[in-house]
């Protein structure tokens, strides 16, 4: 029990510690019983801007300057409003802004963090639903790049919805030590980033 409180302790401190990440350029993958839809998309959480364009319709959306924009797929607005404070970031990116997931019990979260286990790559961490017992779900945590890369919900354990980090660009995996004991010695970003603009397909 103390090894798995432990553990559960260390998965949290790194989950709300991806709030310092950086930009994240990436793609993003949703399966959901009707299909799969393909994002490209460009965030930097501290400072809570992101871009985001579905590969599929080519429509897009973006949150910059407290401004929020909807886009059609000829580039054209469709909307423009001022950002609202919560309840904005698409469930495509939520897995990039951790304190935008419904997992933390608060009143309007679903789900609550049950438990965390140690995996080869990183953390896997277990989540209840707060008034269905037969839904749950997992979070994914890759400790080389210090994001989290997948998130499940199942009903009866099957899957509802499935949103995967893919083909991530930036940030690039945090080297080891030379002596190859997998201690992290550092991490560099490439700040480079337009962030008007989502990843490339």
């Amino acid at each position: 029990m103390t090894n798995e409180l432990s553990t559960t302790l260390e998965a949290l401190a790194h989950l709300l510690d991806v709030h310092y990440i950086g930009s994240v350029v990436a793609r993003s993958r949703r399966t959901e019983p009707r299909g799969v839809t393909e994002f490209g998309f460009t965030t930097s959480t501290i400072h809570r801007t992101w871009s985001i364009a579905n590969l599929d319709t080519g429509t897009a959306e973006t949150n910059q300057n407290g401004l929020y924009t909807h886009f059609n797929r000829a580039g054209e607005t469709v909307h423009e409003a001022k950002s609202p404070t919560v309840g904005l970031v698409p469930p495509a990116i939520r897995l990039c802004y951790p304190l935008d997931l419904p997992i933390w019990g608060r009143q309007r979260d679903n789900f609550k963090i049950t438990h965390a286990e140690s995996t080869p790559t990183g953390h896997l961490i277990h989540l209840a639903h707060t008034q269905d017992s037969t839904q749950h779900g997992t979070l994914t945590m890759n400790s080389e790049t210090g994001l989290l890369t997948r998130w499940i919900t199942y009903r009866h354990n099957n899957s509802i919805a499935d949103y995967e980090l893919t083909s991530i660009v930036r940030p690039h995996p945090r080297p080891t030590s030379n002596d190859d004991d997998g201690t992290i010695t550092s991490i560099s970003f490439d700040d480079r980033t337009n962030d008007n603009k989502a990843a490339p397909p």
